[in-house]
């Protein structure tokens, strides 16, 4: 469903620049759609009623659409397929002074885009609005924001035949609709009039009666729309569009129900309607040039042609499937109602709605108010607030305790529109979202705390899109600060790891891919903190100023991204190094290997894929079903260690892709240097070599003879590592871990250390941090454990250990899955790393 246009009506007089920002906003978040026009359309003149707001509305809304066509005069079949969404913002609303339509209902909800969103009425019946347009054909939709109401569901109502206009309405009880308008309705729904106010005696039985309210929700056709946009030139009709006000006209108000909707109901005759007996048109101020005989010939000559115009079209009724429906005024104990029985809050007074819901009126107001029926917080600026108390018997009128910002008033009573002009809009607009803001914070601390979880992303694609400096610093500085302050590596770890993103969102897909290096001179020293605790909170705060000076362009904003991602890592890597103590070895007496040959089976993952993978396994825990495979008849990856008497050094070959190549580390510091960095050659044979244990700090003067000679035999002087893998380069099969898993248990063996499977499974866990890809532990448990298996990872704050849970399978099952199995190279690699990133 895509709207061609959204338009947004306000009063006349009020600031329209903050709605304007509030609804692109919400464009930006993905709320309302990136491709529909969205257009903030004032009212012509005071008092324009709902009708007289509707046409200039649809004025405005056509004049755009042909000037985007490129037509230089008004073209009323820019209608024919365009679907328009008009809202009337209304009245003042006394309980936010951003209007009723932005009204915080305590709720959040992720947008298309993925981006945290407060819940408004605006929202919610934007939300309802499009759900019932999916299916109409184009026309004109008009909504108001007087009311709030919830759609359970579209059945029936997506099918409704097709007609001029249709009303849509909720059932409610006689009772509450003394106060509002009802419909009458013959048997096929068709209008038959429109009652406002009905006579209601009180009697028990009549009150239960269910009848057809008038709801703020109607839907024009293309001939009913194109109709009405044809009354624009014609006067007096004019006079409610900003071309009749802007050739002289006064204003004239008319009402979407009264003067559009009535005469297409079939009760109605011309002369009960064009006498006014029985229209809504009536005068706004006069002109001075004008006398009253003169306005009652117009308004006489509007309900002709409103007639004219509307009598002829078919009008229709379509009940709404509502779990619930309120109307907004402003009284409070109407508030405690709508709180209650629409957003299910736990409330009884007005001091617990001013506690539930999150509005620049109500967070301030403290409970010793209460004996106040109606009171309100407005901070006219940082020293001064003025407290407004509104008297209950006229709700028109304020009393002001204390007036310091409003020395253009007489006296202490003034008007409601009084106030709301005299207040800066923008303040509330701001502070509200600063305010939800601080919830949402309060939130990220929350779960990054408590490891919860909860994916935060939405949150911070949400504070990104406000483009406001302070309320990312106040971000930055709680994921610094929770880093800080955390006695956890896992914790302090996701909170970097939130940083990179935050630093990506803001970078809006312009700068660059996430994944690459990160070892830029800059952040080195910062980074070379993380890695010792002593210096960790040191190495916090260096990278925080550091990063300050890589935000001024998209591309700066990915690189100190990928530095952050690195920070994160290796708090991930001190967290998994945890994974030694599971690691038991033990000496074999009287073992002498001169030569051991590991091979393992490649890997399938049935289901859970990833969720083996730091940062997600920590966040979430994770469970991966695995198959150990062999590809045409063999297992695909191996690894010889055999012990040289007559080489000093490590001499590994490999496999180049085109033959075998031979690389001598003839040091252990030519080993050491080798091990963390992926991208040199033998760096997985070098980390493997480190976790085997068979180097140790104390070493570090000693040559390799004299190690080898301690740890192998008196004669092994050197060792001789072959690798081999029929399997192509980054394969996805597990490659590169099942082989970390061949090294080890092949050095094992001629150290002569007995190992079992679980110490074999965190020690490749091991060998990975070492290597920093950064990867998981399924890998390991699908190629070094026989058969079908899930893996599970402990999702305690201080272990990280892998446990291993193989299903039986019989031999008629293995024969039917092998029978099903094919292997598909496609050709494209990947390293596990940049894809974490």
């Amino acid at each position: 469903m895509t709207w061609t246009a959204i338009v947004v009506t306000r009063r006349h007089g009020s600031q329209d620049v903050f709605i304007e920002q509030e609804l692109e906003l919400l464009q930006t978040q993905g709320v309302l759609p990136a491709e529909a026009a969205l257009l903030v359309v004032e009212d012509a003149c005071p008092d324009v009623g709902s009708g007289g707001s509707t046409l200039n509305a649809l004025l405005v809304v056509a004049e755009h659409l042909c000037a985007r066509r490129g037509f230089t005069v008004l073209n009323e079949h820019v209608l024919k397929d365009a679907k328009i969404l008009i809202i009337h913002l209304g009245r003042p609303f006394l309980f936010d002074p951003r209007g009723a339509a932005f009204l915080d209902l305590n709720a959040d909800f992720v947008s298309a885009s993925g981006q945290q969103v407060a819940m408004t009425p605006l929202i919610s019946q934007y939300t309802a609005i499009t759900a019932l347009a999916a299916a109409s054909r184009p026309g004109v939709w008009i909504s108001g924001s007087d009311s709030f109401w919830q759609l359970e569901s579209t059945d029936g109502i997506l099918e409704r035949p097709e007609c001029d206009l249709t009303a849509f309405t909720v059932p409610v009880t006689r009772e509450f609709a003394k106060n509002h308008g009802m419909y009458t309705l013959d048997s096929d729904n068709n209008l038959m009039d429109i009652v406002y106010q009905a006579p209601f005696d009180g009697h028990s039985d009549e009150s239960k009666q269910k009848v057809p309210l008038v709801v703020t929700l109607m839907h024009m056709s293309v001939k009913a729309a194109t109709q009405l946009l044809s009354l624009h030139s014609q006067y007096p009709l004019s006079a409610s569009t900003y071309l009749g006000i802007d050739s002289g006209c006064a204003g004239l108000k008319l009402s979407l129900f009264f003067d559009f909707l009535l005469p297409t109901c079939s009760n109605i005759s011309e002369t009960d309607f064009c006498s006014g007996m029985r229209a809504g048109s009536r005068e706004t101020t006069l002109c001075k040039c004008e006398t009253r005989e003169d306005r009652m010939a117009d308004l006489s000559k509007a309900r002709k042609l409103l007639w004219n115009c509307f009598s002829k079209l078919q009008s229709k009724a379509v009940f709404l499937n509502t779990s619930c429906y309120h109307y907004f005024t402003n009284k409070p104990d109407d508030m405690v109602a709508f709180v209650k029985d629409c957003l299910k809050g736990d409330v009884s007074s007005f001091a617990d709605v001013c506690k539930f819901l999150h509005t620049p009126t109500f967070r301030n107001v403290s409970a010793e108010h209460t004996d106040v029926r109606i009171h309100s917080v407005y901070p006219a600026s940082d020293n001064d607030v003025i407290v407004f108390a509104a008297n209950i018997a006229n709700n028109r009128d304020f009393e002001s305790s204390q007036v310091n910002d409003f020395q253009n008033f007489e006296g202490d009573a003034f008007s409601v529109d009084d106030v709301f002009r005299s207040m800066n809009n923008d303040y509330y607009f701001i502070s509200a979202r600063e305010y939800k803001v601080e919830i949402w914070l309060t939130e990220v601390s929350r779960v990054l705390n408590a490891n919860a979880h909860t994916c935060l992303l939405p949150i911070f694609r949400s504070i990104c899109s406000f483009n406001d400096a302070f309320l990312r610093n106040r971000l930055f500085k709680l994921l610094d600060d929770i880093a800080l302050d955390s006695k956890s590596t896992r914790i302090a770890g996701r909170a970097m790891s939130c940083v990179a993103d935050v630093l990506g969102i803001l970078a809006n897909n312009q700068g660059g891919l996430r994944s690459g290096p990160a070892a830029n001179k800059e952040f080195v020293e910062a980074l070379s903190m993380l890695q010792v605790e002593l210096t960790t909170e040191q190495g916090i705060q260096k990278l925080r100023q550091v990063c300050d000076k890589w935000t001024d362009t998209p591309s700066r904003l990915i690189r100190a991204a990928r530095h952050y991602e690195a920070a994160a890592q290796i708090f991930t890597r001190r967290t998994v190094m945890y994974c030694k103590k599971f690691m038991c070895l033990k000496v074999s007496e009287g073992a002498n290997v001169p030569r051991c040959r590991a091979s393992a089976a490649a890997r399938i993952d049935v289901a859970g894929g990833w969720s083996d993978t730091p940062p997600i396994t920590f966040e979430y825990g994770g469970a991966v079903v695995d198959i150990a495979i062999k590809v045409d008849g063999k297992k695909p990856v191996s690894c010889t260690c055999s012990k040289l008497s007559d080489q000093v050094g490590v001499f590994v070959w490999w496999w180049n892709g085109e033959e075998k190549e031979r690389i001598a580390f003839l040091s252990k510091a030519a080993i050491i240097e080798a091990h963390d960095k992926p991208s040199a050659r033998g760096a997985l044979i070098c980390a493997a070599l480190v976790a085997s244990g068979l180097f140790e700090e104390r070493d570090d003067d000693q040559s390799l003879e004299v190690i080898f000679r301690a740890k192998l035999g008196a004669d092994t002087v050197g060792l001789e590592i072959e690798t081999e893998s029929l399997l192509p380069h980054g394969s996805g099969l597990g490659t590169s871990s099942i082989l970390a898993g061949c090294v080890l248990a092949s050095v094992w063996n001629v150290m002569g250390l007995k190992y079992d499977q679980s110490s074999l499974l965190h020690g490749v866990l091991y060998v990975e941090q070492l290597l920093t890809t950064g990867g998981g532990w399924q890998d390991q448990v699908g190629g070094l454990t026989a058969g079908l298996k899930i893996g599970r990872f402990g999702n305690s704050p201080d272990t990280a250990h892998i446990s291993v849970e193989r299903f039986v399978v019989t031999d008629e099952q293995m024969a039917a899955l092998n029978a099903r199995l094919a292997l598909v190279y496609t050709g494209r690699t990947r390293l596990a790393k940049n894809l974490l990133q």
